[in-house]
């Protein structure tokens, strides 16, 4: 055996010569985002097709270091292909290039560019972006807008730029009052959108996924606000409020009930809990005007329920911000299985420790539990990571704690999570500033936008960048240099092979040398 030549079978890079065509071209941006696009095209006949869009990454003399590509899924067979062009970021320059084959033959459209236009003005932007040196950290993160007419979603890159938005109310200029409008996280990095009695979920390309539009219903009698996830059923629950009136002597008192409202995809409402139903109105003692525009002055804000997270034992999780509480709500019966922190938590911190005003109770994926503690510190605001000591007398322990820096003090607005890497992340809301911290207590990244933020998700990718739509056949990895050619072949059949000793997808090991 004189010599091993490794086969490698790629789609793109080579032209073919072929009566297959690409025409009809057409790249348009869609009309209320500038940073996703719509490509359609025809090609002559039936085929597969794909494709590669890309930007050039060049350094502070304006040498090419990089290159971002994107490769689409494959799609066909058909004549009239439509793609999705997205994960771009504003002001750019871009390249594309389309490829389509079928059993026959192949072809390329030659090299297309687009520059993308400049962002709206109510989409934040970085104001300011540090990286640890030596940091090794991909990814993205996702944050809203708040405090501004038209709310946004966007998602930074690790430069700070803006790769992705979308209007909260998928339009702009809807009016929605910000108090029942919020986002949420859901598998494979698609989005839950709250928008007062509207629940859509979509996808990072804007595909609506699923949508529940509930006002004329029931449940219209009630507020969301604040939150709303999919649980392990695949059903909504949302985070509801409504003014209760109680006898009070010769008058009235009103308190606002808290209810969790589980919501089948056919907006039937499967499963409620009603706060009311546990403890005693009388006790209700008045705290923050969040609720005046929508149940009035005399209403009493007395709980402030702030985030719901289903818990790896399918019990909910829920924040009382005006409790300084987290409680945990049996999913099936309703009863309370426990109440961490406050005054009368029947669970409460070892040493003292305490947490105030909270955002965003959940379960890492080590275990514990994270939330963002607004003023459990008074004017310093932390990330604290606990657990639960069930054994003898339940009691929590602070198992780790990052204190933000004094000017990032948030005493509304915020999350926080752990990562799968160990560090973690959280969000001032009222600075807009994300952390990502490590396990020590050191600053990795820090990202400033000009606009508040309620919270933040990390995105581990905007899409997979391999062709996975295209699985090659069982050809020889290696071969001896005076061996017979073979025939490549993947499925689905056709494509451009290229590499050293392939002709016509034949493998010519003497050719390879």
């Amino acid at each position: 055996m004189k010599y091993l030549s490794m086969i490698v079978g790629v789609f793109f890079g080579l032209t073919c010569t072929a009566q297959l065509e690409v025409t009809n071209l057409n790249l348009a941006p869609e009309a209320n985002n500038v940073l996703r696009y719509d490509l359609t095209f025809s090609t002559s006949a039936e085929s597969y097709a794909y494709v590669d869009y890309y930007r050039m990454v060049t350094n502070d003399d304006g040498a090419v270091i990089d290159s971002i590509v994107t490769h689409t899924p494959l799609q066909g067979p058909t004549s009239d292909h439509s793609f999705k062009i997205w994960g771009i970021t504003p002001d750019t320059d871009y390249s594309y290039q389309v490829f389509a084959y079928n059993v026959e033959e192949c072809v390329d459209n030659g090299i297309q560019t687009f520059v993308t236009d400049t962002l709206p003005t109510t989409v934040a932007t970085m104001d300011s972006v540090y990286m640890a040196e030596g940091a090794d950290l991909d990814g993205f993160y996702l944050t809203n807008t708040v405090g501004v007419p038209d709310k946004n979603l966007q998602i930074f890159d690790r430069e700070g730029n803006v790769v992705w938005y979308e209007w909260h109310s998928l339009a702009p200029e809807q009016g929605n009052i910000a108090q029942c409008q919020m986002f949420n996280q859901t598998a494979g990095n698609n989005i839950l959108l709250l928008e007062c009695h509207e629940l859509t979920e979509i996808n990072l390309k804007g595909d609506v996924l699923n949508y529940i539009d509930l006002n004329g219903t029931p449940a219209d009698t009630l507020f969301f606000h604040h939150d709303a996830i999919i649980n392990e059923a695949g059903n909504f629950v949302v985070i509801a409020a409504a003014n209760k009136v109680f006898p009070s002597g010769d008058s009235t008192i009103t308190v606002i009930q808290e209810s969790l409202l589980e919501i089948d995809m056919d907006g039937n409402i499967v499963w409620e809990w009603h706060s009311l139903d546990h403890f005693d109105a009388y006790q209700a003692t008045s705290s923050g005007g969040f609720f005046i525009p929508i149940m009035g002055a005399d209403a009493i804000n007395w709980m402030h329920c702030n985030s719901v997270y289903q818990d790896v034992d399918g019990h909910y999780i829920v924040s009382f911000k005006n409790w300084d509480q987290g409680l945990k709500i049996h999913s099936s019966t309703g009863e309370i299985i426990w109440q961490l922190g406050g005054e009368d938590g029947d669970i409460n911190f070892a040493l003292g420790d305490s947490f105030g005003d909270q955002h965003d109770i959940n379960r890492t994926n080590v275990g514990t539990y994270i939330l963002f503690d607004n003023t459990g510190l008074d004017s310093i605001s932390r990330m604290l990571e606990f657990s639960i000591d069930f054994y003898d007398l339940p009691v929590a322990i602070n198992e780790w704690e990052w204190e933000l820096p004094q000017d990032n003090h948030s005493h509304i607005l915020g999350s926080a999570k752990r990562l799968s890497n160990q560090n973690r992340v959280c969000v001032s809301g009222v600075t807009g500033s994300i952390f990502e911290v490590s396990a020590g207590g050191e600053v990795q990244w820090h990202h400033r936008q000009n606009y508040w933020a309620y919270r933040t998700f990390f995105v581990d990718q905007l899409f997979d960048n391999s062709i996975d739509d295209i699985a090659l056949g069982a050809n020889p990895v290696l071969m001896c240099v005076d061996e017979e050619s073979v025939a490549l072949n993947a499925e689905p059949a056709g494509g451009c092979w290229s590499g050293s000793g392939v002709i016509a997808a034949v493998f010519d090991p003497d050719e390879a040398g």
